[in-house]
């Protein structure tokens, strides 16, 4: 027989005597998306976003009832669903999360399977587990409460040292107070400097420069906003290729070296004596 309906099972020293809100509304919603998520991929729907008003209307679960014991509820999905294409996806998505193993063995969707183990972390401590029982054919799956264990070390901040470099100025913005240090093929660094430095930035704006401030690096190595103390302008290797004169060939000063007879082995001392004579000159 077809399982179009389910019953959600809180067990707990405590549950006896109702189950809080936050667990309620925290599973329902889960097995509502996994519901969901199983549906759209049988029905080959894209699985994020909203799904069209046809599915929603087959996937949609409703309370039927709420009993005492271990607390739990029977959900159901909607009597006056229609098919699609001759299709229930609702029924069949139901099916396919009963024949789960409870592993991640492929045998559903990984967004399935994360929303499904997401009832466990979601759950308070007052409910050790959560079953969803298939009343029409003895199945069951068994979810139980997992303590959220991946939490951030606290890290305690790189202290600030005082650091020198180099580049090129650029993203000035005087009434913020910020700029940029551009390297090549490096990330750019963030800058803050007081109104005292206006003037300098001004001038040496797109310039190459020389920035001595105050900061501390990051987990990853890179330099966090920097707080300028000073900065000059510096010439970069770019600049000082621009800026050098150009050699001109000049045949009168050629270096040359004169074998006497084609035939001779090259004197490779001589040789080496007259190029450092014409280098030093």
């Amino acid at each position: 027989m077809a399982t179009a309906e389910i019953n959600v099972v809180f067990e707990g020293p405590n549950t006896a005597d109702g189950v809080s809100l936050h667990d309620l509304n925290s599973t329902f919603r889960r097995v509502q998306d996994a519901v969901r998520q199983m549906a759209s991929h049988l029905a080959g729907v894209e699985t994020r976003g909203r799904p069209p008003e046809w599915l929603r209307d087959q996937i949609s679960l409703r309370l039927l009832t709420v009993f005492p014991g271990s607390f739990g509820t029977t959900l159901a999905l909607s009597p006056g669903r229609t098919r699609h294409g001759g299709n229930d996806f609702g029924i069949d998505a139901l099916e396919a999360i009963f024949e789960w193993s409870g592993e991640d063995d492929g045998a559903l969707p990984a967004e399935v399977i994360a929303s499904l183990t997401a009832i466990g972390t979601g759950l308070s401590a007052d409910v050790h587990r959560v079953r969803l029982d298939d009343l029409q054919n003895g199945r069951q799956v068994v979810i139980n409460r997992t303590q959220r264990e991946r939490q951030r070390a606290r890290r305690r901040p790189r202290p600030e040292v005082e650091i020198l470099l180099y580049g090129r100025l650029l993203e000035v913005d005087w009434k913020n107070g910020t700029a940029q240090l551009h390297n090549y093929g490096e990330r750019p660094v963030d800058l803050r400097f007081a109104a005292s430095l206006n003037e300098a930035m001004r001038q040496l704006a797109t310039r190459y420069v020389s920035v001595r401030g105050i900061g501390r690096s990051d987990s990853r190595d890179e330099w966090e906003t920097i707080a300028v103390r000073e900065i000059e302008a510096e010439r970069s290797v770019l600049d000082d290729f621009y800026s050098r004169e150009p050699k001109i060939f000049d045949p009168e000063k050629a270096t040359s070296f004169y074998q006497h007879n084609d035939d001779d082995p090259v004197d490779i001392e001589e040789f080496i004596r007259i190029i450092y004579e014409a280098r030093d000159q």
